[in-house]
């Protein structure tokens, strides 16, 4: 939120609806931060996160430095 001149804004990139279709797209928007810790266990968001790491490196290896990952988390996340 922003008070601008008497006027509160709120910078957002979309509406949230206030029911999730599903829970993928729960865990995707837990992943971005766009919804409140409350509503989430961060441990199994973090390893929705490496699930999503690793499909992307199997597919599109370029797209994803999993070995940057690890020197930067010092996590073995495995292959």
């Amino acid at each position: 939120w922003v008070r601008v001149e008497g006027f509160d804004l709120l910078d957002s990139p979309g509406i949230i609806p206030a029911k999730l279709v599903s829970q993928e797209v729960a865990v995707h928007l837990a992943i971005c931060d766009d919804i409140g810790q409350a509503s989430y266990d961060k441990t199994l968001v973090a390893a929705a996160l490496v699930d999503e790491m690793r499909k992307v490196q199997s597919s599109m290896r370029s797209f994803c430095d999993m070995g940057g990952f690890v020197r930067r988390y010092g996590l073995g996340v495995g292959e």
